[in-house]
């Protein structure tokens, strides 16, 4: 038998007669010495081990050898040969344009001239009218139409003169938006909004025809409407017109009879 089995027997020995072969006093006594060395031992050997276990692990994160250097390159920028490019220069601030001297300026003017698309008006103009043979002169009853916001009226006939407004007294223009011309003549001429031409034609009890050397009967006038874009009374415009009328004046029949009766005499 080996010293060491000796020595593992006579503890083995030595804990049985403690555990076993004493009083019972004295094993209690025995049992807590043995607690309190344990606890001894444990509140010692084992926090003395876990700082060796810590620094072993540190002392090894120190140890291990350090990383190789990183290589690096270093690029060579070729040389600027290009010319930095120029910044915009700035523009010059805006300029307000000189203002309008009236709202006429900052309109474009509508030009005074027949529509290209002549509109169809409705008119009421009598086809004819009786008039004494002798008679040299006739009054229109009102003429009405319709057909576009502006309108050139013109009135024609020949061996005839067209009177409106001041009776026997040439006319010119009402305003600047009512047009007059051709008064006391064979080619009278109104222009303006159709409301207003035709109000001018109609005034003063209507328009007036006169005859220049005999009776007014067996003649003929026209009536033309032109629809414009603006007022204008250019005679050549007359001949744009698409919508007219014709009125003719018929003598009245005139018969002489002889009758024959007796008399009584007293």
């Amino acid at each position: 038998m080996s010293a060491l089995d000796r020595i593992i027997d006579s503890a083995k020995e030595r804990v049985d007669y403690i555990l076993h072969g004493q009083s019972r006093r004295a094993k209690l006594i025995s049992r807590v010495a043995f607690l309190a060395f344990a606890a001894l031992f444990l509140s010692t050997i084992i926090p003395t081990m876990a700082q060796d276990a810590q620094s072993n692990t540190q002392q090894e994160v120190l140890e291990q050898p350090p990383l190789p250097a990183q290589e690096t390159t270093t690029a060579e920028l070729p040389p600027e040969t290009s010319t930095a490019t120029p910044l915009p220069s700035a523009s010059p601030d805006p300029t307000m344009e000189a203002l309008p001297n009236s709202i006429e300026d900052s309109t474009t003017a509508i030009a005074a001239e027949p529509l290209a698309d002549q509109p169809r008006y409705k008119l009421r103009v009598p086809a004819s009218l009786n008039v004494d043979p002798r008679a040299v002169m006739r009054t229109i009853p009102a003429i009405s139409a319709s057909g576009s916001e502006f309108s050139l009226i013109c009135v024609s006939g020949n061996g005839l003169r067209f009177d409106v407004a001041t009776r026997r007294a040439p006319d010119s223009a009402a305003n600047d938006s009512l047009l007059l011309g051709g008064d006391l003549s064979s080619l009278l001429r109104i222009s303006g909004k159709s409301s207003d031409a035709l109000a001018l034609l109609n005034s003063m009890g209507g328009l007036s025809a006169y005859s220049s050397v005999s009776a007014i009967a067996g003649k003929t006038l026209s009536i033309s409407f032109v629809a414009m874009g603006a007022p204008d009374i250019s005679p050549e415009f007359c001949a744009s017109s698409q919508n007219s009328a014709q009125l003719t004046f018929r003598a009245l029949g005139l018969e002489v009879t002889k009758g024959v009766g007796t008399v009584k005499l007293k």
